[in-house]
């Protein structure tokens, strides 16, 4: 699963079920929320820019549409994997570094290309690589 204090580079980590900072759902407004607050603070995805290459951090969540994010994982029942792409560039997807992801790895943006590293899954609170 995905494990990040705030304000740091997301980066995939050994799942841990009992570990809060792997803990994240989909709010009503297309952001991805950590399920647990950091000193108060409400911490979303947000990649840095919108363009490939770009690592995804955690920041406090805002009215912005770079922290809006569209996915088909958690639509119409389905919990198969599917891409995650940021509102503002369908084109891009998020995606780990590698071809086969390692504890550690960065969280980015990348072309989509339906390969490895691009597809995730929601699951027990987590997102899950493919």
């Amino acid at each position: 699963s995905i494990s990040s204090g705030r304000k740091k580079n997301l980066k995939l980590a050994e799942c841990d079920k009992d570990d809060n900072n792997q803990l994240w759902k989909m709010d009503g407004k297309g952001r991805i929320v950590a399920r647990k607050e950091f000193g108060g603070i409400k911490v979303c995805w947000h990649p840095r820019f919108i363009v490939k290459g770009s690592t995804i951090k955690l920041r406090k969540c805002k009215k912005t549409r770079k922290q809006v994010f569209s996915d088909k994982t958690t639509t119409g029942g389905s919990t198969a994997a599917a891409p995650i792409h940021p509102l503002l560039d369908k084109k891009l997807c998020v995606a780990y570094a590698t071809d086969s992801p390692s504890v550690g790895d960065k969280v980015k943006l990348k072309s989509c290309s339906g390969g490895s590293g691009q597809g995730w899954t929601f699951s027990g609170g987590g997102i899950l690589p493919k």
